[in-house]
């Protein structure tokens, strides 16, 4: 458990993730995030956060979001 940071006992998934971070750069080899795919509300984000035009099945993907979370919060 050493350089873990946080206060339980074992060691927490985001330390684990520090210790492949510093090990990865170590190495000289980089992370990299796995891009968001069209036809998800993360690939709808995406289309946004580059300016560009949203694809129809993220835009499907997005209204069907918002539709769950209404009816979420209308059944509460």
């Amino acid at each position: 458990m050493k350089d873990c940071f946080c206060t339980k006992t074992y060691q927490c998934l985001g330390c684990e993730r520090q210790e492949e971070r510093k090990q990865a750069i170590a190495e000289g080899r980089a992370l990299t995030r796995k891009i968001a795919e069209c036809g998800t509300r993360a690939g709808y984000n995406r289309h946004l956060k580059l300016k560009e035009e949203t694809c129809a099945d993220c835009r499907q993907a997005q209204k069907e979001s918002v539709m769950r979370a209404q009816a979420k919060r209308r059944a509460a």
